[in-house]
């Protein structure tokens, strides 16, 4: 993921199988993200080591890049979660 790239956040919700980075404070952090922000594409601004800054509705937040997935990839229209190409990481 880099810079202009549109993600959103993955689903969390109480039937998925979602690996969370961290510890409990971090898992509930992830479900108010996921309240707030769940249904809308935010635009990442920046990317430092595994977290990506992404801007929402005019509200930027600090996230981890594994709770991100990027929205449609413009080389081989495919789903980026589940691309093997290379070029949608």
């Amino acid at each position: 993921m880099k810079s202009g790239d549109l993600v959103c956040l993955i689903d969390i919700g109480h039937n998925s199988r979602v690996v969370v980075p961290g510890s409990l404070t971090a898992i509930k952090f992830f479900r108010r993200l996921y309240e707030e922000f769940g249904d809308m594409t935010g635009i990442i601004t920046s990317v430092s080591g595994n977290n990506a800054c992404v801007m929402f509705a005019g509200k930027q937040k600090v996230i981890h890049i594994n709770m991100l997935k990027l929205v449609g990839c413009t080389a081989c229209n495919c789903d980026p979660c589940d691309c093997d190409w290379g070029h949608c990481d």
